[in-house]
């Protein structure tokens, strides 16, 4: 989407007077509706000049890519077009570049990049280097961004380095743009996964804002926390968590993708109980971790927090841990929370403020559950895969999960015979005590 420190597609700022100044001041005071009304009531008078009417709805549509109305927004620009395809202006050929791009824009906002694509080119057509710089950067820097998004990064490269080339002959060289255009190409080497070279481009925006802006302004501080995540991303090897096995299968999928499933059960996480089936878990992977209380799990918690963690929590500890895991995993981490229970009505209220729950889920049945999370699994896996260069076969993801699932399921079989146990026993100690008295 489009990334800038200024509303490129703000209303146009030539000359200023009472039919329009109002609409102006409402589109900077942010009320875009009344702004909307005001210019759409201009364009009713009966003796509004060709030059007036192309004003009016450049800045409408302005007005309706702040709203959102993408659709109303591209009906306006394309009416505008139509006039000015039509004029005879000294600027004609400049406006309907800048038509064009803010088409683009519309499309780009849609997430319909071949369109976007499309009407940057347009306008790249219609103008030059020496009579259109101003114009041809900013085109230059939106396909940037765009190629960012379709992942076509050899593109987005190449578009930033021909808005810099602009620029450079244009613009001093600690000005704002610089820091936002840095910013930018910072974003595309984090999505292109080369964290270096993001981080290095994260910290020459800083430089540059830092030069103009207050270290509060709210640029400055979105860029301090940008670059303190890419930090992250260079923990040393000795401060990086190794599992405490190496994976005895190679096809282990979880590892391959910093993958950690915890398990919080009083019954199953106990060292006594299911142990050959936590033995042939190792077999195909030791990125599971069985523990019986919060103590356990919290304990857990500082040696996994930089993976993709999922929890099968028991209902009663879910209150006590969840928000334990949220304060210390960090946010970009996203975990996911399962929680099993016999009553969920007791949960329900408190878990609707929990994003961790809401996207993993409250199962009164283990089979819902596991499906549940082997689905997420197949998903995260399949995606991960390719973003770490080491792709599997969706064949081999799905027969994995597939062991995975049929494993969990037995472990449950286990879990609740040993819960009948118990309760076999409580029902029979109360038994003898009755009778003792």
């Amino acid at each position: 989407m489009p990334t800038d420190l200024t509303k490129e597609t703000a209303p146009a700022t030539q000359k200023q007077d009472d039919c329009f100044a109002v609409g102006d001041w409402l589109y900077v005071e942010c009320k875009y509706e009344k702004a909307r009304e005001h210019f759409q009531n201009v364009l009713k008078r009966p003796s509004l000049s060709a030059s007036d009417s192309v004003r009016c709805y450049k800045s409408l549509g302005a007005v309706e890519v702040e709203l959102k109305n993408y659709d109303e927004a591209l009906d306006t620009y394309n009416t505008l077009l139509t006039i000015l395809m039509k004029c005879d202006s000294p600027t004609r050929k400049e406006d309907i570049m800048t038509c064009y791009v803010s088409i683009g824009k519309v499309y780009w906002l849609k997430g319909d990049y071949v369109q976007a694509i499309k009407y940057h080119h347009e306008a790249l057509d219609l103008g030059s280097l020496t009579s259109n710089p101003t114009v041809m950067s900013t085109i230059y820097k939106n396909l940037a961004n765009i190629y960012t998004n379709t992942k076509e990064f050899n593109l987005s490269r190449e578009n930033f380095e021909k808005a810099l080339e602009i620029d450079r002959q244009r613009l001093r060289k600690d000005h704002l743009q610089f820091g936002q255009t840095y910013a930018n190409m910072g974003k595309m080497y984090q999505a292109e996964g080369n964290y270096k070279e993001a981080l290095a481009y994260f910290e020459k925006a800083r430089e540059i804002w830092l030069k103009t802006l207050a270290p509060t302004h709210v640029y400055i501080e979105k860029i301090e926390k940008t670059i303190g995540k890419m930090k992250s991303k260079f923990v040393p090897a000795a401060a990086i968590p190794q599992p405490l096995e190496q994976p005895m299968n190679p096809l282990d999928v979880l590892a391959k993708n910093n993958v950690m499933i915890i398990w919080l059960d009083e019954y199953i996480g106990r060292d006594e109980n299911c142990r050959a089936l936590k033995k042939e878990f190792r077999q195909i992977t030791n990125s599971l971790k069985m523990v019986d209380s919060v103590e356990s799990c919290r304990q857990c918690l500082q040696h996994v927090k930089d993976r993709k963690l999922f929890f099968i929590i028991q209902g009663k500890y879910a209150k006590q841990i969840v928000p334990e895991i949220v304060q210390i995993i960090p946010p970009d981490m996203k975990p996911i929370v399962y929680i099993f229970c016999f009553d969920m009505t007791y949960l329900m209220e408190w878990a609707q403020e929990q994003e961790c729950i809401m996207e993993g889920g409250i199962f009164t049945h283990e089979a819902d559950l596991l499906l549940r999370l082997t689905n997420h699994l197949n998903d995260y896996v399949k995606q991960k895969s390719v973003e770490y260069a080491n792709y599997l076969q969706p064949e081999l993801i799905s027969k994995f999960l597939a062991e995975l699932k049929q494993m969990f399921e037995r472990c449950c079989q286990t879990r609740d015979e040993i819960t009948s146990s118990h309760q076999t026993d409580n029902d029979a100690n109360q038994t003898a005590t009755i009778m003792a008295k």
